[in-house]
């Protein structure tokens, strides 16, 4: 069953594989097709809000993937199905928006 996601910076449809122990979940091991650039993994964010899920990244090369969280310890890394990101905004701007508002100072 795939999973949905909509707000104002648009939709994303996720299919999640199988679900398993956290532990278990390797970059390594995970198909180079369910694994994506940090620019989409920026749309990711902001559509989910982080909502269930966990993007991971891999630094060389700057991949990502996705996981949906069952529970705190079960997971599914998901293919993402659909991404339709409609908003006005360049992404990685808006994150570092988002993250200046919700700062407070010490």
């Amino acid at each position: 069953m795939n999973i949905q996601y909509e707000n104002k910076y648009g939709t994303l449809e996720l299919e999640p594989l199988e679900y398993r122990h956290v532990s278990t979940v390797l970059h390594a091991t995970t198909p180079d097709d369910l694994k994506f650039d940090f620019e989409t993994a920026e749309k990711i964010a902001l559509i989910t809000e982080n909502r269930h899920i966990q993007l991971a990244f891999v630094t060389k090369p700057c991949r990502a993937l996705v996981v949906h969280h069952k529970s705190p310890d079960t997971v599914a890394v998901c293919r993402v199905h659909s991404l339709n990101f409609i908003a006005p905004v360049n992404a990685r701007e808006e994150i570092e928006r988002l993250a200046r508002y919700q700062s407070c100072p010490l």
